[in-house]
This record gives C-alpha cells, structure tokens and sequence, in this order.
C-alpha cells in the first residue's frame, strides 16, 4: 500500500485547528496535520522537514507578503490554498500598493474567500478566488429568545480593536435608546466609562449560549469584516441580526441612523408582544453550514488539486 497523502493546514491557530480536525476525522486516505508556524517554535522546525513531503498546503489565512512556509511549499512543487478571512485582505492591499508584495503567490495559489465582498476586494489586487466556506455547525440550535416586553440586544467584540468593532457607535445607540438592554461579550470598554446604565460589556465569557438566549437580536458593525462566525452562529439560533455587509438574512445597517431605525423597529414589535425569530436564517444555516455539507465541498476542492 502506498503512503496516504499529506494535507497540512497553518494559519489561523485556533481556526486552523478546528479545521484539521473535522478534515481529518473525514479525509480516511489523507494524513491531515495542523502545524502552529505563527506561535509554536517546535511547529515552525517541523514545517521544514513535513512541508516539503506534502501533497497540499492549506493556510487559512491570506498573505502577499513573504512567508517562509509558503515559499517552502511552492519551492518543493506542493499544491497551495490560501483561505482569505478578512484582515488579511487590508494587508495584502497594503503590501500590493507599495509594490512590496510577493507576485508568485498571485497566480502560483489557489484561493478560497467567504463571502462576495471580499472577492471583490481580491479582484483589485489581482487574486480571483472562489467562494468557500470552513465554518460549519455539527449540530442545529433551538430560536430560544426572551419573552419579556423589552428589547435585547447582543454584540461580540474584544477591547484590543473596540472601536474597529463599533463600540463606540454601540455606545451612542445605547444612550439614544434607554429602553433597549445591549450586552456586549468580549470587551469591557473600561476606557469609554462610564457607559449607558442600559449597556452590560461584560469581557471574556465562558459560556456564549445563555447570551445568545436572553437575547432577540445580535450586531455586527465592524468597519471591515470577513464572514464572521458570530454572525452565523447568531443566524444558527434564529436571531434577527444587525450586520453592516450585505449577507443572507440579516438586517442591512450600513449606518448608524439605518441601526437605530432598526432599533426602533424591533423594539416595537417586542413591546406589542409581535416579536417572532429569524426562522429563514435558522434555515438557511441548517442547509448551507451543516458539517457534512461545508466539509465534502472542501474535500472535493482539495482532492482535485492532485487529478
């Protein structure tokens, strides 16, 4: 019997992982091998001897600027897929209008994004990529949401980038409307005390599905953004959802008045007891995010790279 194939995934630690994971336990013929090349010294000493051996390299995140992993992949004739995520893509943009970028991994590198924009975003740096998920769901959530007369509201951000995540636009719509409750998880914004007696940011939290519970709606209003995974998950339990891109089954708010009408909609309809969940949402994940279906298609995007 032949040796199996060799897919290794870096990139994103924590994503890339995940990712290895739920290939591995799919891909049977494969070998499927996460290496940490951003943090871990031992992974960066093992991608010199098992990089060049490998059949695909899978890095779930973009770059055009010089990677020492990339190079070695490329330079042993290893087929390459760079999955765009969002960040990324203002970096790369960055290095390309300097003229500081790595030309090869243009045209040498296939390239998966998530969502239409960021292709967009790609086609101005001359990089033609192909719609393609990695986020998935195993299981189906229940639309649990509050039954009592008020409005809640519910957002994810960390305290490193707040205001690239809109903390301070929250803030303001916090103050502008007492009625409604914002929890915000991931940040405490200690720096913009004191906040609105209305808004709870409550930091790093172990436990995210009692938050989703207690709340009708979720925002998403960073001032860039791939396809983020709270926004899916927050679709997933059928809640209404605030987002400033354009994607399925979410509430369009490109501006701050657009959130506060929408504000004041959702309100409305909490306070007359008419509130009802985003049932189409819950579908459109349970169809298009279940693990079966993410994974195959990326399996077979995989598997012919080597027909």
């Amino acid at each position: 019997m032949g040796r199996k194939r060799r897919l290794i995934i870096v990139g994103l630690p924590l994503f890339a992982k995940r990712l290895s994971d739920s290939l591995g336990s799919r891909m049977k013929d494969w070998e499927v091998i996460h290496l940490d090349t951003y943090y871990k010294r031992k992974d960066k000493l093992k991608a010199l001897f098992m990089v060049p051996r490998a059949d695909v390299l899978y890095s779930l995140n973009g770059t055009l600027s010089q990677s020492r992993t990339i190079d070695l992949a490329l330079k042993n004739k290893v087929k390459c897929i760079m999955h765009w995520v969002g960040t990324d893509v203002l970096k790369s943009t960055e290095a390309f209008n300097s003229g500081n970028y790595q030309k090869n991994y243009i045209h040498d590198i296939v390239h998966f994004c998530e969502v239409n924009w960021i292709r967009e975003e790609l086609k101005e740096i001359n990089i033609e990529a192909k719609i393609m998920n990695f986020a998935a769901f195993e299981k189906k959530f229940e639309a649990v949401y509050p039954k009592d007369k008020k409005l809640r509201v519910l957002s994810y951000m960390s305290d490193e980038r707040a205001d690239f995540y809109g903390l301070p636009t929250l803030i303001r719509l916090a103050a502008r409307n007492p009625a409604i409750e914002f929890t915000v998880v991931g940040a405490k914004g200690e720096k913009y005390s004191p906040l609105p007696p209305n808004l709870k940011a409550l930091g790093w939290v172990n436990n995210m599905d009692k938050y989703f519970d207690d709340s009708h709606a979720t925002m998403r209003i960073p001032e860039h953004d791939g396809l983020s995974t709270f926004v899916l998950e927050s679709l997933a339990r059928g809640k209404k959802v605030l987002y400033n891109h354009p994607y399925d089954h979410c509430i369009f708010t490109p501006s701050e008045k657009e959130m506060q009408e929408v504000l004041l909609s959702l309100n409305d309809e909490v306070s007359a007891g008419t509130f009802s969940p985003n049932l189409s949402g819950k579908t459109f994940i349970e169809e298009n995010f279940n693990s079966d279906y993410v994974f195959s298609l990326l399996i077979s995007e995989i598997n012919a790279l080597l027909d």
